[in-house]
């Protein structure tokens, strides 16, 4: 176990006196990290596109891995995270 100020970090479970604001900032982290890890993965299975197909393509990969529960939010689907995701990728 670890303290880090008022968290606590045990093993995978974080504790802290304010749970309820860490779920808040892990929700707004994990749609980034989602978008992140679509459009990684969407690249592994690339071929020769347009930019803006290629951004169309992955948002509906998001879309379809959303509904079938592979990722949690919805929000990695936003074209604006794609895209800076795709500008960290150098794609």
């Amino acid at each position: 176990m670890e303290r880090l100020g008022d968290i606590c970090l045990t093993g995978t479970r974080i504790k802290g006196a304010n749970q309820k604001l860490i779920h808040y900032y892990s929700t707004l982290v994990w749609s980034f990290i989602d978008s992140y890890y679509v459009s990684l993965g969407y690249l592994y299975r690339l071929q020769k596109e347009k930019k803006s197909e290629l951004i169309a393509n992955i948002s509906f990969f998001a879309e379809t891995l959303y509904f079938e529960r592979v990722i949690d939010h919805y929000e990695c689907t936003s074209r604006e995270t794609i895209k800076h995701a795709l500008k960290l990728f150098k794609v």
